[in-house]
């Protein structure tokens, strides 16, 4: 077992004196030079060529009807990049616009975004539809809430969180028929765990580790090498529970990264160059909510990092479902 959580404490300390220092790009992907800048980055990394085609379909979509994304406090972008002193000021710029929730139609989200890029070099050994379960499915709400409900399969997992419309939509519009393939890695890691009852504060670090580990080794899951699959999981004591719904890829290059999602079906995509991967952890403090107190940021499975916990009185930082509102 690889110890992955103990590199917590280890890089927060070595990159605490520079997450919050270090200079970042952003890109919403919204102009031609941004979109193909950064999929000509992730062909050069080996990504499929006809799933980034698909990706830029859906990428040139979604901008035919802009997000109300307030950009008043952005610096000038140029060419469709802004550039930030740090990751602090990204966010304090960011304000109260919380992307995964802007006012617009629900298209690809951010775990098919994600495994387009990163699928080809993932394999897993869980039959799609063996019913080999009990899984703790995430079941969407129409108000895109989250609750769980125990299935049988990884077909089910898939089914319980897809309605039938969003297949037929990224067939009919960008031609995305997903594979099996596709489909069990998007069940098999989008997913509710379960923690031991005696979990606590102290404790939730160790038991969230142990439990998404438990379930990869379950499921047989390879993780790529050539990106990072990046994932938050969110815990709480209270409920015993952790879930795993917020994805993207970080692309590892000599400047440090390039860490791409689409932050929600409603939500932009969002591109982020960075220095550390704590930067990326300070980021997806903007989609955590308090009834889940604890949470975790994986690339891969080897490394894994604390993530702050959207400060109370920051605008939405409330949620309505338990036990988690959804991100994807």
């Amino acid at each position: 077992m690889k110890p992955f959580f103990l590199l917590v404490s280890t890089l927060a300390m070595v990159w605490a004196s520079c997450a919050w220092g270090a200079p970042v790009r952003v890109s919403f992907l919204d102009t031609d030079p941004a979109r193909e800048d950064t999929l000509r980055a992730f062909a050069e990394a080996g990504c499929d060529s006809a799933n980034l085609d698909a990706l830029r379909d859906a990428i040139v979509h979604y901008y035919r009807e802009p997000p109300a994304c307030d950009t008043s406090l952005f610096p000038p972008a140029d060419n469709g990049f802004y550039e930030f002193a740090s990751i602090g000021d990204f966010l304090s710029a960011l304000g109260t616009n919380q992307l995964s929730y802007l006012d617009h139609p629900f298209e690809l989200n951010c775990f098919d975004t994600a495994l387009l890029l990163a699928a080809q070099g993932m394999s897993l050994s869980a039959d799609l539809n063996a019913p080999n379960g009990p899984y703790l499915a995430v079941q969407v709400t129409t108000n895109f809430s989250e609750w769980l409900m125990p299935v049988a399969s990884l077909a089910d997992v898939y089914a319980t969180a897809h309605p039938a419309w969003y297949g037929q939509f990224m067939e009919n519009r960008f031609g995305l028929s997903f594979t099996e393939k596709h489909r069990s890695l998007v069940a098999a890691l989008y997913q509710y765990q379960a923690l031991p009852l005696d979990t606590s504060p102290n404790t939730v670090a160790a038991e969230t580790q142990a439990a998404l580990r438990r379930h990869w080794k379950r499921c047989g899951i390879r993780f790529p090498t050539h990106v990072s699959l990046v994932m938050l999981h969110r815990a709480s004591p209270r409920y015993h529970l952790v879930v795993t719904d917020h994805m993207g890829v970080l692309l590892k290059r000599e400047t440090g990264g390039l860490y791409l999602e689409q932050t929600g079906g409603r939500g932009p995509f969002l591109r982020i160059d960075v220095k550390n991967p704590a930067d990326i952890a300070a980021y997806l403090s903007t989609v955590t909510w308090p009834d889940y107190p604890f949470n975790y940021m994986s690339a891969n499975d080897d490394l894994i990092l604390d993530v702050p916990l959207r400060p109370a009185g920051t605008p939405a930082a409330c949620s309505t479902s338990i036990p988690a509102a959804s991100s994807r």
